[in-house]
């Protein structure tokens, strides 16, 4: 399949050709908290590489090819969540990365590209910018477009969107499994099955669990939680750790349960392959502020700005 490597030409040229001084320093719409959103988006993207809004169903680019019916694999799945198979600090790996860089680096704000002229209705020409909008890319940790190289551009490839929009699915039904009668909260999202409802500590003022299926409860808490400031209520029974889970004996059906504790504030270097090192600011595991060097079209505020405390 042909895929675009970076955004489609004109839009290229134009973050070259003006030194980036045109472009907006911060992005309007970031995600870092949605994982269902960013799927929906990345699907409306795959649809545009197909022409899904072409009468004509010419492929984008150039593309001879049509996607196949694509289902899941539970075999092949269940082989690649290191987290099921004992090694459960690799969700809180995943949670970094989905929070820090994955969901962030997903192109959604487009409102600072400019329409490329189409004299000759060109396909790789028509409506570039909404067409890629939800496409993913190899962004700086900062923002779409990298300081540190010579030819700074916007890149994004066709190409891993169908992947990363299938990463994406994976993570989404690890924030909350049930299986043989045992409930598992593994990353700290907004998530809903028919079995559990999980309200996100980033997005509400606490981590809430409320069952939908009668069952125990093993809740992930990440690694930077002071334990002895854990707050529990609405649990039938005393809560027990088990390694870095929350153990919750048979909470009640349709009562919340609700898990209290600060998000911690810390700073980080990131160094290697970095040119130069970044520092980062994290409330918890989200970005709250990061070196960007200057860059435009940047995911978070500057390290330097003061964070409300």
């Amino acid at each position: 399949m042909a895929t675009a490597g970076v955004l489609a030409g004109p839009l290229e040229s134009r973050c070259v050709s003006a030194a980036n001084a045109d472009l907006p320093k911060r992005l309007r719409d970031v995600n870092t908290t949605d994982i269902k959103d960013a799927i929906r988006l990345g699907c409306r993207t795959m649809q545009s590489v197909f022409n899904e809004d072409d009468p004509h169903r010419v492929a984008f680019m150039g593309a001879s090819m049509r996607p196949p019916r694509l289902s899941f694999s539970s075999y092949h799945s269940e082989s690649h969540i290191p987290g099921r198979h004992g090694f459960t600090a690799c969700y809180h790996d995943a949670e970094r990365i989905l929070r820090g860089h994955l969901l962030p680096g997903q192109l959604r704000d487009v409102s600072w590209a400019v329409e490329a002229a189409n004299p000759q209705n060109k396909d790789d020409r028509r409506a570039v910018p909404d067409r890629l909008r939800g496409a993913f890319g190899f962004p700086a940790p900062y923002g779409h477009v990298a300081a540190d190289t010579a030819r700074p551009h916007v890149g994004f490839n066709l190409d891993i969107v169908g992947g990363t929009v299938g990463s994406l699915c994976e993570a989404y039904r690890e924030v909350a499994r049930y299986e043989h009668g045992i409930h598992r909260v593994n990353l700290l999202f907004d998530h809903e099955t028919d079995a559990a409802v999980v309200q996100s500590p980033y997005t509400h003022d606490a981590l809430t669990i409320r069952l939908k299926k009668p069952g125990s409860l093993f809740v992930r808490v990440p690694p930077w939680v002071e334990r002895e400031r854990v707050q529990i209520a609405g649990a039938l029974n005393p809560p027990r750790w088990t390694e870095d889970c929350l153990f919750l004996g048979n909470p009640a059906v349709g009562k919340p349960v609700r898990v209290s504790f600060p998000l911690k504030d810390e700073e980080i270097t990131l160094g290697a392959p970095h040119p130069r090192p970044l520092r980062v600011r994290l409330r918890g595991d989200a970005v709250t502020g990061m070196d960007n060097r200057g860059a435009r079209l940047t995911f978070f505020p500057p390290f330097e700005t003061p964070v409300d405390r």
